[in-house]
């Protein structure tokens, strides 16, 4: 399987258990599920395409070792959805 499409599923598989996990202990968020949900999967589908995106350009036109180019993928992508899961997705309404 190439791996744009290995990491692309991952992410996908991932992102169900990140959900949960992110709502119950990391943001212990009081949101209905239907909001914290819609706007998560926003900011993970974004992250998807960078992540997709990366691992295109990095191992596949670049020619880079796939395991760095997962390696920084997953890095911004782990910076992108935190930010968007902390400051929009699970953000308290004031």
């Amino acid at each position: 399987m190439p791996a744009a499409i290995a990491s692309g599923v991952g992410y996908v598989l991932g992102s169900v258990v990140n959900y949960f996990l992110n709502y119950i202990f990391t943001f212990k968020s009081a949101k209905s599920h239907a909001e914290a949900a819609s706007k998560y999967y926003v900011v993970l589908g974004v992250g998807w395409f960078i992540n997709t995106g990366l691992m295109w350009l990095l191992a596949h036109h670049w020619h880079q070792n796939y395991w760095l180019a997962q390696l920084f993928a997953t890095g911004i992508g782990l910076v992108w959805n935190f930010s968007g899961s902390k400051l929009w997705a699970f953000k308290p309404a004031v």
